[in-house]
């Protein structure tokens, strides 16, 4: 069963000069249940507008994109963040951590934004699951890059999403924490059965992946395209 399925998916940008730039042109993308995906690819390549359609932060220009068999072009953009927040996980690169809020309390913060009742047991138990147990109340400030990574790792697990989308997570991080974040994300990922799509421009933190795809090889878009020219 697909969890995720882009079908001719398009996007385009609109250049400083007025003009359109096409970013996503992509005929067929899917995403198995509790599969897991590495996607490599230039910075600039659409790797960032590709989650985003994902997760229905942006919709695309034409195509169908379904996630946890709902429709996200059919719905208005609240729908879509009340979707987003119960179905999708997203580690963002920048994290997003709110820097006057403990570890615990940015954990929360991603089931309120859900509208649903903080689980503060399962924030408690995911946070201890990824080495945070003794960090509960701890700032970001207060925390290593590696830390804060855990940090939304955990966020992202909270409300038991389908899929967990994660970009350039290690973007920040030496080689042996790199490795240490992505076999978490993957466990985690495992032990909670949801699928996985992490972008990456480096191989190798790829090659952890039983699955892995340039997004050349499907986005037409990118193809001989400059980096600069796309996002």
């Amino acid at each position: 069963m697909d969890v995720v399925q882009l079908v001719g998916v398009k996007k385009a940008h609109v250049d400083p000069a007025g003009g359109r730039c096409a970013v996503l042109d992509v005929e067929r993308w899917v995403l198995g249940a509790g599969e897991q995906a590495a996607l490599l690819g230039h910075s600039g390549s659409g790797k960032t507008t590709l989650l985003h359609v994902i997760a229905g932060l942006t919709l695309p220009d034409e195509g169908s994109v379904r996630v946890a068999d709902c429709e996200l072009t059919g719905l208005d953009e609240p729908a879509r963040d009340r979707f987003r927040a119960g179905a999708i996980g997203y580690v963002y690169q920048t994290l997003n951590l709110l820097d006057g809020f403990s570890s615990l309390e940015n954990v929360l913060l991603g089931m309120t934004f859900g509208g649903r009742p903080p689980d503060e047991r399962r924030a408690r138990d995911l946070l201890d699951r990824v080495g945070l147990g003794h960090r509960l109340h701890h700032r970001p400030e207060a925390l290593s890059v590696g830390e804060r990574q855990r940090v939304a790792v955990a966020r992202a697990l909270l409300a038991r999403p389908t899929v967990m989308l994660a970009d350039e997570p290690t973007a920040h991080l030496d080689p042996v924490n790199q490795r240490q974040v992505i076999d978490l994300i993957r466990s985690a990922c495992r032990e909670e059965s949801v699928a996985l799509l992490l972008v990456t421009h480096a191989p190798d933190v790829a090659e952890a992946f039983e699955r892995v795809e340039s997004i050349e090889s499907f986005n037409r878009a990118a193809k001989g395209i400059p980096a600069k020219e796309v996002a």
